[in-house]
């Protein structure tokens, strides 16, 4: 099959996912906070973007909200079993700054949404109003947003919709879907974030942990759910991915992973790039 249409059919799987859960959410106007959830690199800022921009052509006004942006200054952070800083956790938010935030805006309030400086490690200065009206919608992405205890405690259950994410296996290539992901971040953290794959590798088990604490545990309270995953990304990440993982030493302990992960994408025929569509949720990555 030409690459070009191969990467149309994977791309209309989602688009019509996406469209589902736009046609849902206009179902019901009382809708106020859409909070869209998912594990590491499965997408929730593009399709942030999507829903928002969906939802606007539906005549709907939408503003957007990060999680990251609610963290506390790294400082603060809470440190993990080994004494590491836990940026995976609720707690390593600023909870009380974000529960204000959403309990005044389901009051009809005008809210102050934060910036975080990842560089500075610290918030922003700069904060961006909200001040909602009737038929209005906040979509608040990130990786706690399924969490009750955010979506329950301090929002109106009956004006909320959740929404999950995850990329499915890639079984064409017998690649599950968290090494889908972790090829992905691999990628995306040397190409964007300077971060090498023994770096990536490294954190990936604090991630994966984290995921399991506190995120997988929500996902079946998920008012609907988007497959993210793509059959054709393994052509299109194959190339990078061998650069990447190349790059680990005999010696390194995540030598054997690297093997493991470069005989998965071993099997698919390279795909341009030229073929992911200007608007794919790859893109975030590549």
């Amino acid at each position: 099959m030409d690459n070009y249409l191969y990467a149309k059919k994977c791309e209309e799987k989602y688009e019509k996912g996406l469209e589902e859960v736009v046609n849902k959410i206009n179902e019901n106007k009382k809708i106020l906070i859409i909070f869209v959830s998912g594990p590491s690199c499965s997408g929730k800022t593009t399709t942030t973007k999507k829903l928002c921009e969906s939802l606007e052509k539906s005549g709907r006004t939408a503003y957007t909200v990060s999680l990251d942006d609610f963290y506390l200054d790294t400082k603060d952070t809470p440190l993990d079993e080994n004494g590491e800083k836990d940026f995976e956790t609720l707690y390593s938010l600023d909870l009380e700054f974000l529960f204000d935030f959403l309990e005044r805006l389901c009051a009809g309030k005008p809210v102050y949404a934060p910036r975080f400086d990842f560089v500075k490690k610290r918030r922003d200065n700069t904060y961006t109003k909200i001040d909602m009206e009737d038929g209005d919608v906040c979509i608040v992405e990130g990786l706690h947003g399924l969490n009750p205890i955010i979506t329950l405690q301090h929002t109106d259950n009956e004006r909320v919709f959740r929404l999950y994410l995850e990329p499915q296996d890639n079984e064409r290539f017998d690649i599950p879907s968290a090494d889908v992901r972790l090829i992905r971040r691999l990628v995306r953290d040397h190409r964007y974030r300077g971060t090498d794959a023994d770096g990536t590798l490294d954190m990936w088990k604090s991630v994966r942990k984290g995921e399991e604490k506190w995120i997988y545990p929500f996902k079946d309270t998920a008012d609907a759910t988007i497959r993210t995953g793509f059959e054709y990304e393994t052509g299109v990440l194959k190339k990078r991915a061998f650069e990447v993982l190349g790059e680990i030493k005999e010696d390194s302990e995540h030598y054997e992973t690297a093997k493991r992960l470069l005989a998965k994408v071993e099997k698919a025929e390279e795909i341009d790039y030229d073929a992911v569509p200007e608007n794919s949720l790859l893109r975030e990555f590549i």
